[in-house]
């Protein structure tokens, strides 16, 4: 079955692939704490599912050497091998993925009904002993992973809302890097479920498997755990969406609350405090005080950085007016904000220009008031 000619490199290459997937699954495992981001805690799940991924390439390159190299007519290998991958595979991403979204656990249980026909395709591929009819099963896995894609990207973009309902602090949290690797997966599956017979083909495979692994462990060392949500809380998140409204009856005195317990004594210049911490300090829980953010269209994420623009503008003129020296920059990490970026990104968004642009601005009026 095999249409191209193996060469000595492109076998060291393909044991290279396999020695580097097995290193980085026994890193992931007896590992404690991350190289790459020492200060960040990866969610032990996320962990395991990735070192889990890494184990069913390790085994996939194993079988596929065997099938590929040793067994190149057997169709019946060929088909047990592509069950395995397929069953194996898919079962790994879809719970590393789903470990990446810290909102609530999701059930694995579709996935595994979603591959009964694809396990009925290969065995019809083994009873007929035949590999033309490889294609049905292929196609279908393929379409199964297109719509989990999907389903994926939906999901991360609630999810994205959700981090900003609860968390000040987005660094080490962002959703672009999972949207980056959905196109990742989306790439390597398109390539991966192809049975195309080409020696270049091929190198591209193994290079996208190391490729894969050098995102998925930054992925796995710079997201940050975060706490468990409660069941009660996951039936709020399923029945508000992006600043929507709930039936809860929401105390009126939470907005006074905040002004007490917050604003007043500045807690918003932590720069991890989150939602569950502010909705004790206020004497609430974080269901309500959420609630009570949707009913002002405003997030969580929103509300403590106009306070932290807010307490700039008061150090900016404070200091300006007493000649101190000072960087835009430090003034930012003592209002709270732990990334200037994300200073930035605030700032603008709340005042309505760059930093730079305003501090233009204001130089110009104390120039000319003077």
């Amino acid at each position: 079955m095999i249409q191209y000619e193996i060469t000595t490199f492109y076998i060291m290459l393909y044991a290279g692939v396999t020695f580097v997937a097995a290193t980085a699954c026994c890193y992931l495992i007896f590992r404690r704490g991350n190289a790459i981001a020492p200060d960040v805690t990866s969610p032990i799940r996320l962990r395991h599912w990735t070192a889990a991924f890494f184990a069913v390439i390790v085994l996939s390159h194993v079988w596929w050497f065997e099938i590929e190299f040793h067994q190149q007519d057997n169709v019946i290998g060929h088909a047990i091998a592509m069950g395995l991958d397929g069953v194996a595979l898919l079962i790994t991403v879809v719970g590393f993925l789903f470990s990446m979204l810290q909102d609530r656990k999701r059930s694995l249980l579709p996935v595994f009904i979603a591959l009964i026909p694809f396990l009925a395709g290969v065995a019809l591929c083994i009873i007929c002993n035949d590999k033309d009819l490889f294609q049905i099963p292929l196609t279908y896995f393929l379409l199964v992973f297109y719509a989990f894609i999907a389903y994926m990207a939906y999901s991360v973009r609630q999810y994205s809302y959700w981090l900003r309902d609860n968390y000040a602090d987005l660094e080490h949290k962002e959703v672009w890097q999972s949207l980056l690797l959905l196109a990742v997966f989306f790439l390597f599956f398109t390539i991966y479920g192809n049975d195309v017979k080409d020696i270049a083909y091929q190198y591209l495979i193994q290079t996208n498997c190391l490729i894969l692994i050098a995102l998925l462990l930054w992925r796995v060392e710079t997201l940050q755990q975060l706490e468990p949500v409660t069941a009660q809380e996951a039936d709020t998140l399923n029945t508000k969406g992006a600043f929507g409204t709930t039936s809860l009856n929401v105390p009126t005195n939470i907005g006074s609350l905040l002004k007490e317990h917050c604003e007043v004594p500045q807690l918003y210049l932590r720069h991890d405090i989150t939602l569950d911490e502010l909705s004790k300090a206020v004497g609430t829980n974080r269901t309500y005080l959420s609630a009570y953010f949707a009913q002002e269209d405003i997030s969580y994420n929103a509300y403590i950085n106009r306070l932290r623009v807010q307490h700039f503008v008061r150090l900016y003129r404070e200091r300006t007016g007493q000649k101190q020296q000072f960087t835009a920059q430090e003034l930012a990490n003592e209002s709270g904000f732990r990334s200037y970026a994300t200073f930035g990104l605030a700032f603008k968004r709340f005042i309505g220009k760059t930093v730079s642009s305003w501090i233009k601005t204001e130089f110009q009026n104390l120039q000319f008031g003077s």
